[in-house]
């Protein structure tokens, strides 16, 4: 409650397609709420606009909520750019544009970026967030995403054509990168119909990637699993906990890969259901749901998963060679 008494005097306008200001960041609120995001996700979500819109400052929001709610806020916020007093791009040494972001004091000193540059500062932000952006910062970009579509029509046509055009070329890497199940989700949602291209992506330089509980996302079909990293799904990315699932690339069969899960030595691991949220589809890989004795037994249980990834995966133990599956490349 105190999320909404901070946001809502702020944001009391209208949108151009009559809703008001906050119901739109409520929606995208509620989508992480439904997603069974933490309370501070949730906020980011509310507060994803004030920044931008408002000029509530960061560092208001990181002493009243946290600096992750303000982290958050801040890569969701668009950058201003430096002008003069006739609206010109100050330009640096090397004939750049110059961007503030949010975090910055003197992002509240510059106007809003005048929309002839609405590429040039989507193409910014965009770029920000392959570099900087994190698991949360990605999701929370598509509940916004989600929340926007449907009032497209309301803007002038060469803005629907711009914004359009920034989803279905920063969509596909960004999701990929976090899920190429979700590519595929949004892609039917958002451009039903159309063939949307999905990036071919390198293999992860992680051995081993920290997702949050993937969202209950329906797709008809499965990507093939190239993604060669083993996932870890716990209620916190990356942080300690006891009881968690892991994904493991389908190189071995289920039975195969719980035996030499087992080597690992948890408290316990059996299969666990499809990350898919719908009894009986498909999943990318082998999931188990793990459980520790205590926390304490994590950081060495994750160490001991890069280890596994390095023997069992990277490479073929040649006692092993005649149980890899026949459709496996690595």
């Amino acid at each position: 409650m105190n999320a909404f008494r901070f946001a809502a005097p702020h944001m009391t306008g209208t949108r151009k397609d009559g809703s008001s200001e906050f119901s739109h960041c409520a929606g995208v609120a509620l989508l992480a709420a439904q997603a069974g995001h933490r309370i501070e996700t949730i906020a980011a979500g509310l507060f994803h606009e004030l920044c931008e819109d408002h000029d509530v400052m960061v560092s208001k929001i990181g002493d009243k909520f946290g600096e992750s709610v303000a982290e958050s806020v801040d890569m969701l916020s668009d950058p201003r750019l430096r002008v003069d007093a006739s609206g010109e791009p100050i330009l640096d040494s090397n004939r750049d544009f110059q961007w503030v972001w949010a975090k910055d004091p003197a992002y509240y000193e510059l106007p809003a970026t005048p929309a002839k540059y609405f590429r040039e500062k989507n193409n910014t932000k965009y770029d920000r967030m392959w570099a900087e952006g994190k698991v949360i910062h990605w999701l929370l970009k598509g509940y916004d995403w989600e929340m926007n579509l449907p009032s497209l029509a309301h803007l002038a046509p060469d803005r629907q054509h711009e914004y359009t055009k920034v989803i279905r070329e920063r969509m596909p890497p960004i999701f990929a990168r976090l899920d190429p199940i979700m590519v595929e989700y949004y892609a039917k949602r958002w451009f039903p119909g159309e063939k949307i291209k999905l990036p071919e992506l390198p293999m992860p330089k992680e051995k081993v990637l920290f997702f949050l509980p993937r969202p209950q996302v329906i797709a008809s079909t499965l990507p093939s699993a190239k993604a060669k990293s083993i996932k870890v799904y716990s209620g916190m990315v990356g942080q300690p906990h006891d009881n968690f699932v892991v994904e493991i690339p389908p190189k071995y069969s289920f039975e195969v890969t719980q035996e030499l899960l087992a080597k690992l030595k948890p408290a316990s691991i059996r299969r666990a259901r499809s990350m898919l949220g719908k009894p009986g589809a498909r999943s990318a890989g082998n999931i188990f749901r793990v459980k520790l004795e205590d926390e304490s037994k994590w950081r060495g249980f994750m160490t001991n998963l890069e280890l596994f990834h390095d023997l069992y995966i990277s490479r073929t133990p040649r006692e092993h060679a005649s149980r890899v599956s026949r459709s496996w490349r690595y």
